[in-house]
């Protein structure tokens, strides 16, 4: 029993806290409409982005994300993610595949 009130209050905190940050980022007033395309990939190289691992954090020692010929390129080698340093919201995201 003890469990399920771990799990329950568990839940309870993660929804609070979702809602806390929903609230703090509709107080920061409302999205602004950029006038122009945001390119976050420039063919490149990874700036503006960082990788995250499960095993080692933000360290990317077997080069899991790259950029070749003008690519990303993931070989799945572990648990992770490549994400943007800036923070993006109400989003309409278009991918060239």
């Amino acid at each position: 029993m003890n469990r399920f009130l771990l799990h329950g209050l568990a839940m309870l905190a993660a929804v609070g806290g979702a809602s806390a940050q929903t609230a703090a980022g509709d107080a920061r007033g409302s999205a602004v409409r950029p006038t122009e395309v945001i390119r976050l990939f420039d063919g490149k190289s990874l700036d503006g982005f960082y990788t995250w691992m499960k095993d080692t954090q933000r360290e990317d020692p077997r080069k899991v994300f790259r950029v070749t010929d003008g690519m990303l390129h993931v070989t799945g080698d572990g648990l992770g993610g490549l994400v943007t340093n800036k923070e993006y919201r109400d989003y309409h995201c278009i991918l060239e595949i």
